[in-house]
């Protein structure tokens, strides 16, 4: 048993990450979550560039400018909207990440099927928006499952799990997509592991995240 209040051995923190369900469940989406995002990151550009004819300035331009603006409301939101559900559910603010993810995941294959520049712009305004309802509630939700004395090792956990496991492997496996079935069709296959992952977080609130909550405030 862990003493609340006292800091934590890496072992320790390990193992009681390991053990608490709704951990694990937040640390995987987030990873799906964050192989998305590098596919925006990494690919998005070389697709405008090639299959829209625009400069390579125009090209970056596009891919990042209107996906971000939609987040930054996105996030504004979906902060505002998990503190309403939370008062309401221990899963709240993981429903509105769920959601963020699974209605985001049609924008993202409109992204790589378009041929037209202002759907295009259209798809990645909602992608941006349903992204930044997931985002803003990315440590508040591990923070509700792990005591206060252990948050700082949560979101470094997040983080080095998420960047490596999703970030790390999207550029290789949808460029290895791409080069086999295309570029719009290997990013709009990243579609999938949005999919996952919002059943992940659902997964997490019926089964796990009510009794991780209980544990947390003993």
């Amino acid at each position: 048993n862990l003493t609340a209040g006292r800091p934590l051995t890496m072992g320790e923190f390990l193992a009681f990450a390991w053990r608490t369900r709704t951990v694990r469940v937040l640390v995987g989406a987030f990873a799906c979550s964050n192989f998305v995002a590098t596919v925006m990151l990494s690919w998005m550009p070389k697709f405008l560039y090639d299959k829209f004819q625009l400069s390579l300035a125009m090209a970056g331009l596009t891919a990042t400018l209107f996906l971000q603006l939609a987040s930054l409301a996105g996030s504004a939101l979906g902060g505002y909207l998990a503190d309403m559900l939370r008062r309401r559910s221990p899963g709240g603010r993981m429903m509105v990440q769920a959601g963020g993810l699974l209605l985001g995941a049609p924008f993202v294959v409109l992204c790589g099927m378009t041929t037209s520049i202002p759907v295009l712009i259209t798809a990645l305004v909602g992608w941006g928006f349903f992204k930044g309802l997931y985002d803003a509630n990315i440590f508040a939700s591990v923070y509700e499952v792990v005591r206060p004395e252990a948050r700082g090792a949560a979101a470094g956990l997040m983080n080095t799990i998420g960047w490596l496991a999703g970030g790390g492997t999207a550029p290789v496996i949808i460029g290895f997509l791409g080069d086999q079935y295309g570029l719009g069709p290997a990013i709009s296959s990243a579609a999938i592991v949005y999919i996952v992952a919002g059943l992940l977080l659902l997964a997490g609130i019926m089964w796990f995240v009510r009794d991780d909550v209980k544990a947390v405030m003993k």
